[in-house]
Order: structure tokens, then C-alpha cells, then sequence
């Protein structure tokens, strides 16, 4: 590599000397995903365990992240991959740390939604989505027996 990117600059520097130094390696590197405010691909650095990962990701939406179950996927380099069930809130409310895992290279750490945010989700895009149709069916309840849906 040294001598390639001499070769390139000698054409407009004369016989320039080159010094390659590797900085870090991004090959290896895990996944955040789910409700985390930032997330991606992170950069596998050491030992890094599951709320550290979460962190990283600016933290998990407090209104709608089910912290009992976070999943870790861990597929590593193979063709098996093996799911694991996190309880952080345990690691955050008790500081039982045993739920806090490290993470391998390859890791997937998912912050699902919590029950009530799914449901909530639910409860919005059906309204959004029928709420036309919904309320020209009860207009018509309505107005055939007037009074009937204002008790």
C-alpha cells in the first residue's frame, strides 16, 4: 500500500516518502436497532455489553421501549444464529448485571416496542385508515335512529 500511494503522489511530488499507519480496523462491528434514537452500525471496540450498546444509540424511547425484552441475536460468523432475551430494566432498577451480557462481533441488539405502543400504533393507523369509512357508516346509524350514539 505504501508503495502504490508513492507511486500515485510521485507525480507531483519528487521521490516522496511515505509512512502508512493503521489507525483501527471497522470489520468487525454490531447492530442497534429498534426503538433507539440512533439506530445502525456501531464499531465493535473491546468489551462492550447490551446498555452500553443501547447508549451508544443515544439511549432507548422511554415511552415505548420494552426494556424486559430485549432481544441479542447473535449469529457471530455462522450460519446458526441463536436469540437471546435481555431484561435490562433488571440491570437499570436493580443492578442485577447478570442480564447485562457482552456483546461478540455480529451481535443484533433489538429494542422492541412495548405492548401498549404496538396497541397504540394499532388503535392510530386504524383510525387514520377507516375513520372515513367508520364514521360514514355510524352517520348513517345515527340518522337512522337519531340520538342513538349522543347518550
Amino acid at each position: 500500500m505504501k508503495k502504490e500511494i508513492a507511486q500515485q503522489i510521485n507525480r507531483i511530488i519528487r521521490d516522496p516518502e511515505v509512512i502508512v499507519n493503521v489507525v483501527g480496523f471497522e470489520s468487525k462491528k454490531y447492530f442497534v436497532l429498534g426503538e433507539v434514537y440512533r439506530p445502525g452500525v456501531y464499531p465493535f471496540e473491546g468489551k462492550v455489553r447490551v446498555i452500553e450498546a443501547i447508549s451508544r444509540a443515544a439511549g432507548y424511547k422511554e415511552d415505548t421501549a420494552a426494556l424486559k425484552s430485549i432481544i441479542v441475536i447473535r449469529r457471530g460468523y455462522t450460519t446458526n444464529p441463536k436469540a437471546m432475551r435481555v431484561n435490562i430494566l433488571n440491570v437499570i432498577r436493580k443492578g442485577d448485571i447478570s442480564q447485562d451480557i457482552f456483546l461478540e462481533p455480529g451481535d443484533i441488539v433489538f429494542v422492541p416496542k412495548t405492548f401498549i405502543a404496538n396497541l397504540n400504533k394499532f388503535i392510530d393507523q386504524f383510525l387514520t385508515k377507516t375513520d372515513p369509512a367508520l364514521q360514514y357508516y355510524l352517520d348513517i346509524y345515527n340518522i337512522r335512529q337519531p340520538g342513538i350514539l349522543n347518550r
